[in-house]
């Protein structure tokens, strides 16, 4: 046989199409030297053929079936190596080419490459994509320019590290320009899209939005970007109004429709490698004002190719996937000469709301086009960013929606519930909404109950229709109050036999129409209480007693909880006995019970003892305390596990609402077990989880809320105390130190010692709330101080002449003006503790350190009165949220 360095390049191309076919079709397996040497060997031959197409071809499906050696490997990658020598070749045929970018494609996914190897093969394939100028090469070599897209693909999907390379705007430039390829109107040359990288800012301390440097004028994400123009005589309509999707003209070629599709899938895999923030930077150029038609919006509605229009759509999913938080400062305006940062955003998101509502209603007309990718990235759209200038439009465009309620394919179905969802999980409620959800012609909940009750619908589709009335309810409970005891009769008849996943939404809506239920007035009640009676007879009761269960069993106790003191003391006595002590069984670990389904259970009882009909019940009570005794100090709860905390934060909750509710007589009775329970609530505040801690703390808040456990307990308040002094100003946890800060400011009297040691904790906690603070904890540092400011300010209320009589307190005056002065317009309560502490200052006159507060209170209101500072709407950072 003649060896492959004699063979002419017919014979070399059948010789390599032989080794080709034995290796893939008989399955052969050669030995790795005979592979690289026979591999090499071929590789020779590629520069002395005219055209190695062939060759290349079988060389790929070589190495695809068997990798090369790292020798081998790194020669072939070599930027002298015969498959970039094709590649850069002038007058390689594009044939040629495509069989290179095959071998390249296969080559990338070995392990065994360096990635400095592939950053600089990026490099090149990039500057090769950027560099195909005239149109022959462009339209008539589509095959070419498909191969070297999915080659980038390839690549970036093996790349460790995509935020690292340098080359990678103009990478997405480059993309970005072919974007449109393949539209009637585009022009021979695309035209180099510039990604706007002045707009990558920098995150600023404690804040998840980009903002630009101070001083630095934003530019326009658009500017020096080239538009391409249509011919002549040709009408562009606005890209983001809602038209059909064009077609082009007849007798209009139409370059190969994969080539539109290939273009976002690099641009997903780079999105998909990034993190939000970077992704998010880039994504402005993406998301075009009107200024812009070459754009993904632009594709989305005016591409021909349906392939091509479901790409750029999951493209613009990845994008939004995330993004919430850095479209944050998005604000409705009129885009000018110089926009504003603020208004670009708000342009963006409602060109892109606009091109999807438009896309949704050419799918319905066009039948080969499938609407499941645009409604799903229309729900991301209207969950992830809560524009009030936006809502309105949003909500007339869903009218556009009803027809894919009755799409033949499920998922399209899905989809569209998943939008209504999105629509009605908006904070906080828009009248928008309530007016659309009041016209005749929108009824979601019949829908939706039509879903439920029917066999025939499968569980995705039941599913979502749950949590579509489940979203209603949370927020919109009043367009859907009427039919509310039409849900719950669905759930006996229908849903208490459903399959276990379904069970557990179903709980979850009848707990926010219960929660909703809550402000029922006196003509509601029977209902209420019929609709709990019949519900404790059998379902509930059955899914409560099987702990096995754990998801539902821990869902029904959260139902539970929403029952109410009204609902409560109206039912029967045996009934009212099965919702007592179901959840106190459910409190004892054993191998049945779980820490969630304990947890839950726990949960319930913190609920239950604040009801004033059972205030009086001590021998609930006294149940109460030893399961929440059980729950704190359990040897089997102590492992740090995310379960066990969950316990022992539903613990330390119900610890501080019993303590909340007891009377004299109870507290004087069972002094033995008030001791108990502060030690542990005391321990829970410095140790274990953060969320612990603070759960903790402000169990001693809602302690101390209870004057009468603060005059007759004083000597059991004392760990409390010391332990919340110290969490005030040594905890790392800002959620931790708000949450003491709150509860030292709770108590209506002091002894001398612990009025000292608070006013000492409280002051070296407003010190040290700046320094060296964690990006983590920077979103809490103004509620942190507002907290501290308004401590500050209750003792100054409660101050009495035995506190300041021979000690001189620590007051840092300068400080302490500063930031009262800056946290005065940012809270509600603080302006009234600030006038209940100037008149018992009035009161303590002649007294040690009162000038000196007395000054601070007056520099507060004269520098408030100059400045004017403007009202700042104060979130209440330390509010418990519902588990």
């Amino acid at each position: 046989m003649t060896p492959p360095e004699m063979m002419g390049a017919v014979e070399i191309i059948a010789f390599a199409q032989l080794v080709s076919n034995v290796v893939t079709r008989q399955h052969t397996t050669l030995c790795p030297s005979l592979h690289s040497d026979l591999l090499q060997r071929l590789m020779l031959h590629v520069s002395s053929i005219p055209d190695p197409a062939e060759l290349l071809y079988a060389c790929a499906e070589l190495v695809e079936q068997t990798p090369p050696s790292t020798e081998v490997l790194s020669e072939l990658f070599s930027l002298t190596g015969p498959l970039i020598t094709v590649l850069t070749k002038p007058n390689s045929p594009a044939t040629s080419k495509r069989g290179s970018l095959r071998c390249i494609a296969v080559l990338c996914c070995n392990p065994e490459i360096p990635q400095a190897r592939l950053h600089e093969l990026l490099a090149v394939l990039t500057s090769i994509l950027a560099n195909m100028k005239d149109q022959k090469q462009l339209h008539d070599g589509s095959k070419y320019l498909l191969s070297l897209l999915r080659t980038l693909h390839a690549l970036v999907l093996n790349l460790a590290s995509v935020r690292s390379l340098e080359s990678m705007p103009r990478l997405l430039s480059t993309l970005k320009s072919y974007m449109c390829t393949g539209l009637h109107f585009q022009m021979s040359k695309p035209q180099t899209v510039r990604v706007d990288t002045a707009t990558h800012f920098p995150l600023c301390k404690g804040s998840h939005t980009p903002h630009p440097p101070m001083g630095t004028a934003v530019p326009h994400p658009h500017v020096g970007t080239a538009v391409p123009h249509p011919p002549m005589g040709t009408a562009v309509p606005h890209p983001h109004v809602g038209t059909a999707v064009p077609h082009p003209p007849v007798g209009t070629a139409v370059p190969h429709p994969p080539v539109g599709t290939a273009v976002p899938h690099p641009h997903q895999a780079i999105f998909q490698s990034l993190d939000h923030q970077t992704t998010f930077s880039y994504s402005q150029s993406f998301l075009p004002d009107a200024l812009q038609q070459q754009s993904l919006l632009f594709c989305i509605l005016k591409d021909p190719a349906s392939k091509c229009r479901t790409a750029a759509v999951t493209l613009l999913t990845v994008m939004l996937t995330g993004s919430k938080p850095y479209f944050g400062p998005a604000k409705d305006g009129v885009l000018t000469s110089q926009p504003i940062y603020s208004i670009l955003l708000h342009t963006g998101l409602n060109g892109a709301r606009a091109a999807l509502v438009s896309a949704v209603g050419c799918n319905h007309r066009d039948q080969r086009s499938h609407p499941h990718p645009i409604l799903k990235c229309l729900a991301i759209l209207g969950a992830q960013h809560t524009l009030s200038p936006v809502i309105g439009c949003y909500v007339t465009h869903h009218r556009a929606l009803p027809p894919s309620l009755n799409h033949r394919d499920t998922d399209v179905q899905v989809a569209a519930l998943t939008c209504y969802g999105a629509l009605f999980s908006l904070t906080p409620q828009h009248c928008e909404v309530v007016k659309w959800l009041a016209t005749p012609s929108t009824d979601i909940v019949s829908h939706c109950l039509a879903l439920l009750s029917s066999p025939g619908a499968g569980l995705a589709l039941k599913t979502e229709a749950l949590q579509v009335l489940t979203s209603m309810t949370k927020f919109y409970f009043s367009a859907m109050k009427d039919r509310w005891e039409a849900i719950g009769q669905l759930y006996f008849t229908h849903m208490a036999s459903a399959p276990p996943s379904l069970q557990l939404h179903v709980l979850k809506l009848l707990e926010e129409i219960c929660r909703a239920l809550s402000n029922h007035t006196e003509q509601e009640v029977p209902g209420v209480v019929r609709f709990w009676d019949q519900l404790l007879t059998s379902p509930l009761q059955q899914t409560l007693q099987d702990a096995t269960a754990q998801s539902l069993c821990s869902q029904a106790c959260s139902l539970l909880s929403t029952i109410g003191d009204h609902v409560l003391s109206r039912l029967s006595v045996g009934k009212r006995t099965l919702a007592l002590t179901l959840p106190l069984g459910l409190c004892k670990e054993d191998e049945a019970t779980c820490h969630s389904v304990c947890a839950s259970a726990v949960r319930v009882l913190g609920v239950f003892v604040t009801y004033e009909s059972l205030k009086l019940d001590l021998h609930f009570l006294l149940d109460c305390h030893s399961m929440i005794l059980h729950c704190l100090s359990s040897p089997s709860l102590s492992v740090p596990m995310l379960d066990n905390e969950k316990v022992r934060c539903n613990a330390v909750r119900a610890c501080g609402n019993l303590l909340r509710c007891l009377n004299k007589k109870a507290l004087v009775t069972h002094r033995a077990q008030i001791t108990d329970l502060c030690v542990l609530l005391a321990k829970a505040a410095v140790s274990g989880g953060m969320k612990c801690r603070w759960n903790a703390c402000y169990a001693c808040h809602s302690a101390f809320l209870n004057a009468t456990l603060i005059e007759e307990c004083a000597d059991e308040m004392a760990p409390l105390i010391r332990s919340l002094c110290s969490a005030v100003h040594q905890c790392k946890n800002f959620k931790v130190r708000i949450n003491a800060a709150l509860a030292l400011g709770t108590p209506h009297q002091y002894g001398c010692s612990q009025f000292q040691a608070v006013w000492a904790a409280v002051m070296d906690g407003l010190e040290n709330s700046e320094d060296e603070i964690e990006f983590t904890e920077y979103k809490h540092a103004v509620a942190l101080k507002t907290q501290l400011c308004t401590a500050i300010m209750h003792l100054v209320t409660v101050m009495q002449p035995v506190h300041c009589k021979e000690t001189v307190l620590c007051i840092r005056e300068e400080q302490l003006c500063k930031t009262l002065a800056e946290c005065l317009k940012r809270d509600k309560v603080l302006p009234e503790v600030l006038e209940k502490a100037e008149i018992n200052l009035e009161l303590l006159k002649g007294c040690n350190n009162v000038d000196v507060l007395r000054r601070v209170l007056t520099t507060v209101k004269e520098f408030t009165d100059q400045h004017q500072l403007p009202p700042c709407e104060f979130t209440d950072q330390h509010q418990l949220p519902r588990e």
